[in-house]
């Protein structure tokens, strides 16, 4: 009678350690998201489900694809492009994208924008934008236009799911 009941509370034990382990992955290395839109088109499909590391979110490069907290309302999880970094003056002009006067790559974009602007990047924050220029909310259409370094949730690796549409986001 005493070994049934060690080898349950082993189980029972072993159970909880394996979801306390799941809970601190979840919540410190990694996070899933399902993409609802078609913003970042060809790169991303509507109905995608992605695979987003937060250990590496401090170190943001232009062109890394990013989960964040929508600015003009936290509760919203969006998915965009870097394009912006702390300190930089992006300029949008006849579609092409410019930092600090470098033309930007837009290999990964459906088509240009159709719309210019100029945009000074605070300290500590981004300018996203969409892949799907012309149908996408980002950036240069919210009230809080940039995404401050702690509303990042984590940086987007790989596309989980659909399986005909998975592999490595960030190349």
């Amino acid at each position: 009678m005493i070994k049934q009941h060690n080898s349950f509370l082993k189980q029972v034990i072993g159970i909880l350690a394996f979801f306390i382990c799941c809970l601190f992955l979840r919540m410190y290395i990694f996070t899933l998201a399902y993409v609802p839109s078609e913003s970042m088109v060809p790169t991303l499909q509507k109905g995608d489900i992605l695979f987003a590391t937060k250990y590496d979110k401090q170190a943001l490069e232009r062109y890394d694809v990013i989960l964040f907290d929508f600015p003009d309302n936290e509760h919203l999880c969006f998915v965009k492009r870097v394009i912006g970094l702390p300190g930089e003056t992006i300029e949008i002009k006849n579609g092409k994208v410019y930092a600090d006067g470098i033309r930007c790559r837009d290999d990964f974009t459906a088509e240009l924008s159709k719309d210019n602007g100029v945009y000074h990047v605070p300290q500590g924050c981004y300018l996203v934008l969409g892949d799907n220029r012309n149908h996408s909310h980002d950036s240069r259409f919210w009230k809080h236009t940039y995404v401050k370094q702690e509303q990042v949730r984590g940086k987007v690796k790989y596309i989980l799911f659909p399986f005909g549409h998975t592999g490595e986001v960030n190349k």
